[in-house]
C-alpha cells in the first residue's frame, strides 16, 4: 500500500513540475523576411497566423478578420505589428519590428540580410525566422546562426541552390518545406484537360528567374508528353510594372503569332495590377487559347482560366505545425519537410464562356473553385 502510494505521489509531482516547466516556458520568438511582397506568399503567411492561432500556441485579444488585411489587402508590416502588440501569454509570439521585405529591390535585399545578422548577434530577440519564396531563402544562407529557419514558397529549391538534395540540407538549422514534382503536376493536368502541342511560357532569363518559374520541371515534364516549349524572356522581376507589363504584351502577341496551343502564365502576373492582367488575357482569351497559372486560384479569379485552387490554409498549417515542434525541442532533422497540396482546381467560367470551352465533367469532378 505504500510503495503504490509513494508511486502515485511521484507520478504528481513530476505532473506539477511538467505543467509548471510548461507555464515558465518563454515563447519562441518569430520573424518574417519576403523578397518582395507576392499574393501567394502573403496568404501563406496568413494561413501561418490562423493555424497558431487555431493551436492555441499564438493567444491574440481581437479577432484575427479586424486585422487581416491591411488598408490595400496586403499583409505588411503594420499588419504584423498589429497583431504583434495584440498578442498575450502566446508560446509563439511575433517579434517586435520582425517583418521584413526587400520590396524586389536587390540593394534594400543585401542590407535586410545584414540588419538580421546584426540583430541575431547583438539584440538576440529571434528565436525562429521565417523566409519565404526564392529571394528569402538563397538569403537566409549567408546568415550565420544557429536559430531555426523555415523555408517556404520555392519554386524549385534545388535550381535555386538553397538545398543540396530533397532530402538532405546544406545547414542542420534550416529546414526547407519542398514539394516535388509540382509543376510536373501543373502541366501533366493542364495536358490532360486540353492535349496541346506548343506551350508558351514567359520567365527572367537568369538562374532565379528559371527557379521561380519551375522551368526546368517544365521542361522534362514536356519532353515526356511530346510537346513543345515556345519562351519568351520575362523583364527582370525588380523592373518598374509598366516594364514587366510591355514585355508580357509583346511577348503574348509572340505566342499568338506562333500558334501555341497553350500558355502556362508564371510567377510575377500576380504583382502586375488588375488593369494590367485583364489588358493581357483579353487577346488571349479572344484567340482561345487555354491557360494555367503557375499561382493559384487568385490568379484564375482574375481570367486566368484553370490553376490549382487555393491551398494557404493547408501550407500555413503545416508551417505551423513545424513551429509547434520547434516550440516543444523536437530535434529539427527529424521535422516533415515534404507538402503535398490536395488534388483540386479551380476555374474562371466567365472565361470559358468567352473562350466558346465547355469543361468536361471529369475536369469538373476536381474543381473546389469556381469563379465567374
Amino acid at each position: 500500500m505504500h510503495y503504490f502510494l509513494r508511486i502515485v505521489i511521484s507520478l504528481l509531482l513530476v505532473f506539477c513540475f511538467a505543467l509548471t516547466c510548461v507555464a515558465d516556458a518563454k515563447p519562441i520568438r518569430i520573424a518574417y523576411l519576403e523578397g518582395g511582397s507576392l499574393g501567394e506568399y502573403q496568404r501563406n503567411l496568413v494561413g501561418i497566423i490562423y493555424e497558431l492561432n487555431n493551436l492555441e500556441l499564438l493567444n491574440l485579444d481581437l479577432p484575427l478578420n479586424q486585422v487581416l488585411f491591411g488598408p490595400q489587402n496586403t499583409f505588411n508590416a503594420q499588419v504584423w505589428d498589429e497583431l504583434q502588440r495584440h498578442s498575450h501569454k502566446s508560446q509563439v509570439a511575433l517579434a517586435v519590428d520582425g517583418y521584413y521585405s526587400a520590396n524586389w529591390n536587390s540593394q534594400e535585399r543585401s542590407r535586410l540580410i545584414r540588419q538580421i545578422q546584426e540583430r541575431l548577434d547583438q539584440a538576440q530577440d529571434i528565436d525562429v525566422l521565417i523566409a519565404m519564396g526564392t529571394w528569402a531563402g538563397q538569403d537566409v544562407l549567408k546568415l550565420d546562426t544557429k536559430i531555426p529557419i523555415i523555408i517556404c514558397d520555392v519554386s524549385d529549391p534545388l535550381g535555386a541552390g538553397i538545398i543540396s538534395h530533397i532530402t538532405k540540407h546544406n545547414k542542420k538549422n534550416i529546414i526547407c518545406i519542398v514539394e516535388p514534382g509540382l509543376y510536373q503536376r501543373h502541366l501533366q493536368i493542364f495536358h490532360d484537360i486540353f492535349k496541346f502541342k506548343r506551350l508558351g511560357i514567359t520567365f527572367e532569363n537568369t538562374p532565379t528567374g528559371r527557379s521561380m518559374a519551375g522551368y526546368d520541371a517544365i521542361v522534362a515534364k514536356a519532353g515526356e508528353l511530346d510537346i513543345e516549349i515556345v519562351t519568351c524572356p520575362d523583364a527582370a522581376y525588380t523592373a518598374p510594372i509598366s516594364a514587366m507589363f510591355e514585355r508580357r504584351q509583346s511577348c503574348n502577341k509572340l505566342f499568338i503569332k506562333k500558334n501555341v496551343d497553350a500558355i502556362y502564365i508564371t510567377y510575377d502576373f500576380d504583382v502586375l495590377g488588375y488593369a494590367n492582367q485583364q489588358a493581357l488575357l483579353k487577346p488571349l482569351i479572344r484567340a482561345g487559347i487555354p491557360t494555367m497559372t503557375q499561382i493559384g486560384a487568385v490568379d484564375v479569379e482574375r481570367g486566368i482560366l484553370v490553376g490549382f485552387a487555393d491551398t494557404s490554409r493547408e501550407e500555413g498549417k503545416f508551417t505551423a505545425h513545424l513551429l509547434r515542434d520547434i516550440y516543444a525541442d523536437h530535434a529539427l532533422e527529424t521535422l516533415a519537410r515534404t507538402f503535398v497540396r490536395p488534388l483540386n482546381l479551380a476555374i474562371n467560367l466567365t472565361t470559358a464562356t468567352r473562350m466558346g470551352w465547355n469543361p468536361p465533367l471529369s475536369f469538373l469532378l476536381i474543381v473546389k473553385q469556381i469563379f465567374h
